[in-house]
């Protein structure tokens, strides 16, 4: 009869030998699994850093750009006034700037154009028609029973590689009422004397229709009467006729602005100015001082811009803006 001791050993050595090489293989599986989930977390690092590293260091270095914006506390309405800015920690790129303010009950700001002429701008709207890099004269304007509102300048800096805004920069302007009519001088390069120009006189022909309106008014422009050629230092007596030529009322508050030929321009905002219904037109007439043309013909140019602000809802924008030439001799 077999030992029975015997035939477990020879029953349980075997078995064990296959649990071991089992094992051994089970852990050697997951080894190489992990092993391969390893590298492939690894890979895929790598990837996510590859695609993410220059837009890390890129927005660490933009973070570091700042931009500050200078403006005088307080002001004057119809007084011109610089807005200055600083970009510092900019990248190597080229940047374009633009100027705007936000909105203030009664308060305009108007703008200069390459012209030299100056342009009424709507509130939260970008500006810099001149391409101006660091700073640029502007000239605050209250309407008619406005005595006093704080607007933000922000400036915004953008660059032209990629289309997106860099950084920003604000400041705060309280802007006062003025004393006088609008007398308003450009910042760079002032005349070396006053333009002498006077309170425009106005008359207001009404048309008598008040009902039946409909639809939307429509400003127009015109001048009327001009000089030809003057001598430096004559007079001159400039009329211009507003009228509404649309089918609705122009509410009141509306206002014009005459660029007169100075060097450098001289700009005349009116203030705001009456309501006008289907019909109704208002004739201007305003005085001032010749001086000598500064440019190679010797021409001289006024022009008359009416509602740039878009106070009034109109048919149409294109006969807001009317100029007309003459000869200083």
């Amino acid at each position: 009869m077999p030992n029975i001791d015997n035939v477990l050993a020879h029953a349980i050595v075997p078995a064990m030998a296959t649990y071991h090489s089992f094992r051994e293989n089970f852990l050697r599986i997951v080894a190489v699994l992990g092993l391969i989930a390893i590298l492939l977390l690894g890979a895929w690092g790598i990837i996510q850093l590859a695609f993410y590293l220059p837009t890390f260091f890129s927005n660490w270095g933009r973070a570091k750009e700042t931009l500050s914006v200078t403006v005088p506390a307080q002001t004057t309405s119809d007084k011109g006034f610089n807005v200055s800015w600083k970009h510092a920690g900019k990248k190597d790129a080229s940047y374009s700037y633009s100027v705007s303010y936000s909105c203030a009950k009664g308060l305009t700001f108007a703008a200069p154009v390459p012209t030299g002429a100056y342009q009424l701008v709507q509130c939260n709207t970008p500006f810099n028609y001149v391409g101006a890099s660091s700073t640029m004269p502007v000239v605050p304007v209250l309407a008619a029973g406005t005595n006093q509102a704080t607007t933000t300048l922000t400036v915004a800096a953008t660059n032209l590689e990629d289309g997106t805004v860099a950084v920003r920069g604000t400041a705060n302007t309280t802007v006062g009422a003025s004393t006088t009519l609008a007398t308003a001088t450009s910042t760079t390069k002032p005349a070396a004397t006053k333009p002498a120009a006077s309170k425009p006189t106005s008359t207001y022909v009404p048309s008598g229709r008040t009902q039946n309106l409909y639809g939307y008014a429509d400003l127009a422009v015109q001048v009327t009467q001009a000089p030809q050629a003057v001598s430096a230092g004559q007079r001159v007596s400039l009329q211009f006729v507003v009228t509404n030529i649309g089918t609705n009322v122009a509410r009141s508050g509306w206002m014009f602005m005459a660029s007169l030929p100075y060097n450098p321009t001289y700009n005349f905002p009116s203030g705001g100015q009456q309501a006008l219904y289907p019909g109704d037109k208002i004739v201007y007439t305003l005085g001032y001082d010749a001086v000598r043309a500064y440019d190679y013909y010797g021409q001289a140019q006024a022009t008359i811009q009416v509602d740039s602000n878009n106070i009034v809802p109109e048919t149409s924008e294109a006969n807001n803006i009317t100029s007309v030439g003459y000869q200083v001799y």
